[in-house]
């Protein structure tokens, strides 16, 4: 009878003791961190606009929270900022770039003759325009390498590329066309405010460059006050 009740009370006892586990909690940790590491568990990156808006949501609630929960005075004090930020950023920009109000390209009108670029460089100096006059000069020379096939007058073409072919094919006037480049530059793409003893140096840098044209085929040694500097 006894055993005929054994598989009864076996049933009630329960399954009794299970096997160990065959993974530990580190192996478990680790395999659920690489399941969730999959692309198609991750988050979708956030937009531009979307880090935008936040970062602006962000600024506004500290700026509230400094101007006391207030969120109209935080917007106000935000649009101030932004409005300073705009107007310093104008000031910069004209700082660093040509007078807007001055229609004449610089390296857009191609194909004139030095004779007509030094002529307008008088009628500046005669105007008192010494920026204006120190452009027409240095158009003037680039015009002069043109004529003698040491540059290509292109436009668009900017003064470094100008540099470059000048180091190319007249290497003795690398030195003082690097100088005179440099006189037009500050005065035309920077706030320097040049004057009549810029031009005048300019035309002495300009005439060493010249010189260094028609010197003899194999001469390559510096000429001028530039390359001495």
């Amino acid at each position: 009878m006894l055993h005929l009740l054994e598989p009864v009370a076996a049933w009630f006892d329960g399954p009794g003791d299970l096997p160990p586990p065959d993974h530990s909690g580190d192996s478990i940790r680790r395999a659920a961190r690489e399941i969730l590491a999959r692309p198609e568990f991750r988050r979708p990156p956030k937009t531009w606009y979307q880090r935008i808006t936040r970062w602006l949501s962000d600024l506004l609630d500290r700026i509230a929270r400094v101007a006391g929960g207030t969120t109209v005075v935080g917007v106000i004090i935000l649009l101030v900022a932004l409005a300073i930020v705009v107007w310093l950023l104008l000031r910069l920009s004209r700082t660093l770039r040509p007078d807007p109000h001055r229609r004449v390209s610089v390296m857009v009108d191609v194909g004139r003759p030095a004779t007509d670029w030094r002529r307008e460089a008088a009628a500046q100096d005669a105007a008192g325009d010494w920026r204006q006059a120190l452009r027409c000069r240095y158009r003037a020379l680039i015009a002069d390498l043109a004529a003698a096939g040491k540059v290509r007058e292109v436009p668009g073409r900017t003064t470094g590329e100008y540099r470059v072919e000048v180091a190319r094919t007249v290497p003795r006037a690398t030195a003082d066309f690097n100088v005179a480049t440099d006189l037009f530059e500050r005065a035309w793409y920077g706030a320097a405010q040049p004057g009549a003893e810029d031009n005048q140096r300019f035309d002495q840098l300009a005439a060493h460059v010249t010189a260094a044209v028609v010197a003899p085929a194999g001469d390559r040694s510096p000429v001028g006050a530039g390359a001495r500097a």
